[in-house]
């Protein structure tokens, strides 16, 4: 496979992107797996797998990293990525949403399970805004061309071994 750097959005386009999902059926969790992707660098599969003792606290709190768990990232590899200012205030405002639960899925389907990385992979393909340049391809927003998607959002842009 002939491995490539991913796109990454110019921060004009991410705005486009940002302005565009808060139109959505449900713009903080939208908001939150786009800045999931661009600011802290996740893949679909990590994504899709993130709960929300990996986010918080003991006491229950936003903490001050991500705490990507080996049994969702690439090859096993549990790490540690801080998160960036806007998205600790969008999962705030989603930990609330979601009632201040301790457990569970942070991005959640339709059923209030976890999504699949397969299904994150769709959204960030159907998600580019009408009016978002013509020079910004479904590539840009999900790292794959769309004969071939693979489980990558904005960042990243090896295998996952996830679907």
């Amino acid at each position: 496979m002939n491995k490539q750097p991913a796109k990454v959005l110019e921060p004009a386009e991410l705005r486009l992107v940002f302005k565009h999902v808060q139109n959505t059926r449900h713009p903080t969790r939208n908001r939150a797996m786009v800045l999931l992707s661009f600011k802290a660098g996740l893949r679909a599969c990590e994504i899709a797998g993130l709960s929300w003792p990996m986010v918080l606290t003991s006491a229950g709190k936003l903490g001050p990293t991500v705490n990507v768990s080996r049994h969702i990232a690439k090859q096993g590899r549990a790490g540690r990525i801080p998160m960036h200012a806007e998205l600790i205030i969008t999962l705030a405002t989603l930990h609330a949403e979601a009632g201040f639960i301790r457990e569970g899925p942070v991005i959640c389907s339709e059923r209030q399970r976890h999504m699949t990385a397969r299904s994150v992979v769709n959204w960030f393909r159907d998600t580019k805004p009408s009016h978002l340049s013509q020079s910004v391809t479904v590539r840009h927003l999900c790292g794959s061309d769309l004969s071939s998607p693979t489980s990558h959002t904005f960042r990243r842009c090896d295998d996952c071994d996830a679907d």
